[in-house]
């Protein structure tokens, strides 16, 4: 069976519940924390398991720990057949996952022929406050501890709204990685990050009356990015002039990668480049960030999108498209500023203003000028 259809027929066979924003409270959200694994090790008190989101639970005499692995179609729970999937609670609603720490309950699916997913679902605000200490730290200061929060739940609350084809509708919300929000567990909670969640409590950004994805990074490097640039078709906040940032680790930064290396990496990518011969850069019409790394070999020209180059070299190493290269000895050199994709609020520019004493509102309202704070719930 083609993974799309395992996924649309799970999502219609086990629908969880509804969990849109109400008066009643916050909702809950659910975050992929393991995408693809054969097997896990859920350390925890008092498990009770329940088979499928609608199925009967039962009370399992497991100790303080819970191995299960992917067995084709079904699930094995310490031995015992558990079906396609699993809900696993635990008595301090508390599991340790490797060296991560989760709260809420886990989710599992079978992911045929031989995989699974694990789903964590938490209180959305309790979420947040994990995600403080996973995105920045929690040592800034307060406004911009709160700046954060309220960022990210408007970034969350837009995915659970509006799941995008790339998001099962009924399976998960956002993933705990860069490519949603980046979310270590409950063990990075702390007091600050908590009173942060606290005191803007159902806070969300909006723009027409509607939330929309809040998008952040680390480091703009002076100079925010168009939405259109980084994903197409998309649309994002207004372009700011940011000094903010400056202070940022990765204001400028180098990676060297010698030619050999350069061209492997390339060619374990699909691309056929012999000896590199010369580089240069095409600059984006509306931005100074690179759209096409140009190659040239033997053989002629090659473009290779600047998005992409990032994927193959690694987002560490390629810290942002806005970079200029050069052959120097044998290797390629990278020097370039900033950190992440550009769009929206710069994570390091929000410390910034907060330690020239801005509020919270102002800042958002200086990376998100055409939108509203507002109340969700």
């Amino acid at each position: 069976m083609k993974k799309s259809l395992f996924f649309t027929m799970i999502a219609i066979l086990m629908a969880l519940p509804p969990h849109a924003a109400n008066a009643a409270g916050p909702p809950d959200i659910r975050v992929l924390v393991i995408g693809d694994a054969a097997a896990i090790s859920i350390d925890g008190l008092g498990f009770e398991l329940k088979a499928g989101p609608h199925g009967s639970r039962q009370k399992a005499e497991f100790g303080k720990k819970l191995v299960i692995r992917a067995d084709g179609k079904n699930l094995i729970a310490n031995g015992k057949d558990v079906g396609p999937s699993l809900v696993v609670t635990s008595r301090e609603r508390q599991y340790g996952l490797g060296d991560r720490t989760f709260g809420g309950e886990l989710y599992i699916y079978s992911k045929p022929p031989g995989s699974m997913i694990i789903v964590n679902k938490i209180p959305l605000e309790k979420y947040l406050v994990g995600i403080v200490g996973s995105e920045i730290s929690p040592t800034w200061p307060i406004e911009s501890i709160k700046a954060q929060v309220v960022a990210a739940r408007t970034y969350a609350m837009n995915k659970m709204e509006a799941p995008s084809a790339s998001v099962p509708k009924r399976l998960y919300d956002v993933t705990s990685t860069v490519s949603s929000q980046v979310y270590h567990g409950s063990h990075v909670e702390d007091a600050r990050s908590a009173a942060a969640v606290r005191e803007t409590s159902g806070e969300v950004l909006m723009k027409d009356g509607k939330i929309f994805p809040a998008y952040y990074h680390s480091c703009c490097g002076g100079k925010t990015e168009n939405a259109h640039n980084v994903w197409d078709g998309e649309t994002g906040p207004p372009l700011v002039e940011d000094s903010f940032c400056a202070r940022s680790p990765a204001f400028r930064w180098r990676y060297s990668i010698s030619e050999r290396d350069f061209v492997k990496r390339l060619s374990d990518s699909g691309f056929s480049i012999a000896r590199v011969q010369s580089v240069a850069t095409t600059i984006l019409s509306d931005s100074p960030r690179v759209q096409f790394l140009l190659v040239e070999d033997g053989s002629g020209l090659q473009m290779i999108d600047a998005r992409d180059l990032r994927k193959i070299f690694g987002h560490t190493n390629i810290k942002s498209t806005w970079f200029e290269v050069r052959i120097v000895k044998g290797s390629l050199e990278f020097s370039g500023k900033g950190y992440g994709h550009g769009v929206g609020m710069c994570q390091w520019g929000v410390k910034g203003m907060a330690d020239e004493g801005r509020g919270y509102r102002d800042i958002l309202k200086f990376y998100y000028s055409d939108a509203e704070i507002k109340r969700a719930y």
